[in-house]
């Protein structure tokens, strides 16, 4: 199955936050860890998650009502 980046954050309350709406929506997810860029070269260490390609568009369109920004790729 394609899965779908759709969110990435290092911030615990956030990951709650992202957590809360796409098991709302009974959206089957994944996370794992991920380096997120800083300024300087350094990363932090950060969850991803992804989703099914057929439900991306909508878990984004659900986060931003959420006032979470998502993730995109390219």
């Amino acid at each position: 199955m394609n899965r779908e980046a759709i969110f990435i954050t290092a911030d615990m309350r956030e990951a709650d936050s992202v957590e809360r709406v796409l098991d709302d929506a009974n959206v089957s997810y994944t996370l794992r860890l991920d380096a997120i860029p800083r300024e300087g070269g350094a990363c932090n260490q950060g969850i991803l998650y992804e989703v099914a390609g057929d439900d991306a568009e909508k878990c984004r369109h659900l986060l931003l009502e959420s006032g979470l920004v998502p993730f995109r790729t390219g």
